[in-house]
């Protein structure tokens, strides 16, 4: 068992490798500004809260097929990490999971993820691709800010949509966000301001 904060603000560590270990604690590598590269030897189920936040140098993570998880705020602020592998699997993410990943151009989500909670893609302004056909429930402020975002297509069991979702709070024409047609299904039932 990793216990929380193992090593937390550990400056100099550059590469991983996870052993097979039961359980990962949250903040582990939290703020391990150096770590460029991490791979996972086990069969982890999650990342859990906290995990990579604010690792500034991580720029890649291919995740194990087993995991089904990924924690509140575990990448956030992860500006340089451009692509996630292995998230076939992942059933539920938690919230700002990938906030401020600035880098982030697409994210596979897995047909088992019904819900986008709060925050979970918010200022990934080079998210350009991320498909929702799937998806339930889109949550407060769960693309904000991803002014790449160009279209989306909906769920037909999409059920609500919260608020400032898609919004883009920019003037310029180059950085309007979503555009074109939007097709909304007649399952939905709530769309926030």
């Amino acid at each position: 068992i990793f216990t929380p904060f193992m090593f937390y603000k550990c400056w100099s560590l550059e590469n991983i490798v996870l052993p097979p270990v039961k359980e990962l604690g949250h903040a582990s590598f939290a703020e391990c500004q150096n770590l460029t590269s991490v791979r996972f030897t086990g069969a982890h189920t999650q990342i859990p809260d906290y995990c990579f936040f604010e690792c500034h140098s991580l720029t890649s993570i291919s995740l194990p097929s087993s995991i089904k998880h990924i924690g509140d705020w575990a990448f956030y602020y992860c500006y340089k990490l451009a692509e996630v592998q292995g998230t076939e699997n992942v059933a539920t993410i938690g919230e700002y999971a990938f906030r401020e990943c600035s880098k982030l151009q697409s994210f596979n989500l897995s047909p088992q993820l019904k819900i986008i909670p709060e925050g979970a893609f918010c200022q990934c302004t080079s998210l350009e691709k991320i498909d929702l056909s799937h998806v339930d429930r889109i949550d407060d402020i769960a693309f904000y800010k991803t002014d790449k975002l160009k279209t989306v297509q909906f769920s037909k069991s999409l059920e609500s949509i919260g608020e400032s979702a898609f919004c883009n709070p920019y003037t310029l024409p180059n950085k309007r966000g979503l555009s074109g047609d939007i097709i909304f299904p007649s399952s939905l039932k709530y769309v926030g301001e």
